[in-house]
């Protein structure tokens, strides 16, 4: 690992995180950043083990943002937010979400 980068991997991530398993392992993990106790937590970093089928993906998904809002909701935060490419979104869609806005945006990082 390159010099520095496992402190910043441990520091990179929210600390409320959720991971979901199978029979093969972890399958899917995601993390909720708490935005300054005004109730709005945002989720970031939702990422699926590679080769899953799209059912076995969506079901980890519904499973880990499920899992998140268990998390942060006895914390105060009743907002979750998540920025998801259009196929994602089609499905969060059938599980309750709502389309907060609909420009396009690119993810972005600075490592400084």
């Amino acid at each position: 690992m390159a010099h520095g980068l496992e402190s910043f991997l441990k520091n990179a991530l929210p600390p409320i995180g959720c991971v979901v398993e199978d029979a093969g392992g972890p399958c899917g993990m995601a993390w909720a950043y708490c935005s300054c106790n005004i109730g709005l937590a945002f989720v970031e970093g939702l990422v699926m083990r590679p080769g899953m089928k799209l059912s076995e993906s969506a079901e980890a998904g519904r499973l880990l943002l499920d899992g998140i809002a268990a998390a942060v909701k006895p914390l105060g935060y009743n907002v979750l937010l998540a920025y998801a490419l259009k196929g994602c979104a089609r499905i969060m869609r059938k599980w309750g979400w709502q389309e907060a806005d609909e420009r396009a945006k690119l993810g972005m990082v600075k490592i400084i």
